[in-house]
């Protein structure tokens, strides 16, 4: 029998000084070529239809491009032409791959004020999209970001104004469901609807929430004092697993941290309560967490594995570890940074 194979798309960047000094005769180039070459970034595969979606940003114009087996040839599926200053993110795929959700303006690294670059005499607003397969426009469903799509694709989970809102797949009846003061984010639904996944920002610390749209119920996970984020769930729904980094036992420092108290990733069983720590990095290296460019930093993929970022070495490598507990295994060696993860639905 095959063993179960995991496949991961991931971008690794090395500079090579042999490479610098062989580069003769050197080709000449200009400054508006190094501007202008387009850059692609965040992959995500879908869960059905064997398509993949990117960000790309071409002289300020940032779209998303797709690619589908077998040709695997790269289409724009938005055509927002205008360098406005405007990002894109949260790139989110239906269940049955016919449409992918988006949000477009707004501050995506500190929940500000939406940027205004442009000097648009009105103010920008942050919304999600939604971009068909089908070949028709793009277009607008509501106010807000970060959204995430039910397995069965009758409910849109999403972010506005730091409350959780859930609405139809059409845009219609988006009703808030979780008081604001739990400042919500990451939102992951289990594999069988049940349930929602959140990570609850409190005052130096954040825990896991579980939310059940069907009798509106609201528990917590594991909750403690350290800053507990990126939940995941096992394919069969019965686990959550999420990462742990430790509380801050001194003044926070504005600098790069190196070294400090290791984080580590815990399993709880969502039925039952029961957690335990499945894996805690080391100490020295690798021993603060540094995350990767991917829809999560944990993945559970096929027997049962979770496959997870980690420094250890100085190189930002992938590893991959038994969910109930043993050493992790190094799944990208060599000197290279791993940037974007994405992980196929059949994994």
């Amino acid at each position: 029998m095959n063993a179960p194979k995991t496949f991961l798309l991931f971008l690794i960047s090395t500079i090579s000084p042999a490479l610098i000094y062989a580069a003769e005769p050197r080709i000449p180039f200009t400054i508006e070529q190094v501007m202008s070459a387009p850059f692609a970034s965040s992959p995500i595969a879908s869960p059905a239809g064997g398509k993949v979606a990117w960000l790309m940003d071409e002289r300020g114009q940032r779209n998303i491009c797709i690619a589908s087996a077998p040709e695997w040839k790269g289409n724009k599926v938005t055509s927002f032409a205008q360098d406005d200053g405007q990002e894109i993110a949260d790139l989110a795929w239906a269940p049955d791959g016919t449409y992918l959700l988006f949000s477009r303006g707004g501050d995506f690294e500190m929940g500000r004020d939406n940027p205004n670059p442009a000097l648009s005499p009105l103010k920008p607003e942050q919304a999600i999209w939604v971009a068909m397969m089908d070949g028709s426009p793009a277009k607008k469903l509501t106010e807000g970001h970060g959204a995430a799509i039910s397995p069965k694709g009758d409910i849109i989970a999403f972010l506005r104004a730091g409350q959780m809102f859930l609405m139809k797949p059409s845009g219609e009846e988006a009703k808030a469901v979780l008081d604001e003061r739990e400042h919500p984010s990451h939102l992951t639904w289990s594999p069988d609807g049940a349930e929602l996944a959140f990570v609850s920002a409190r005052t130096g610390h954040s825990i896991i929430g579980l939310y059940a749209p069907a009798d509106k119920r609201l528990r917590y996970v594991d909750a403690g004092v350290d800053k507990d984020s990126e939940p995941v769930w096992s394919p069969d729904s019965t686990r959550l697993a999420y990462v742990r980094i430790p509380a801050q036992t001194r003044a926070f420092d504005f600098g790069p941290q190196r070294e400090g108290e290791p984080w580590s990733i815990r399993i709880t069983d969502v039925k039952t309560g029961f957690a335990r720590e499945a894996f805690r990095a080391k100490k020295g290296p690798g021993s603060v967490f540094h995350d990767v460019v991917a829809e999560h930093q944990i993945f559970w993929a096929a027997g049962d594995r979770l496959i997870f970022p980690w420094e250890q070495t100085g190189w930002l490598h992938l590893y991959s570890l038994p969910a109930q507990g043993e050493s992790a295994t190094e799944v990208t060696p060599g000197e290279g940074e791993v940037e974007n993860v994405a992980i196929s639905a059949d994994s």
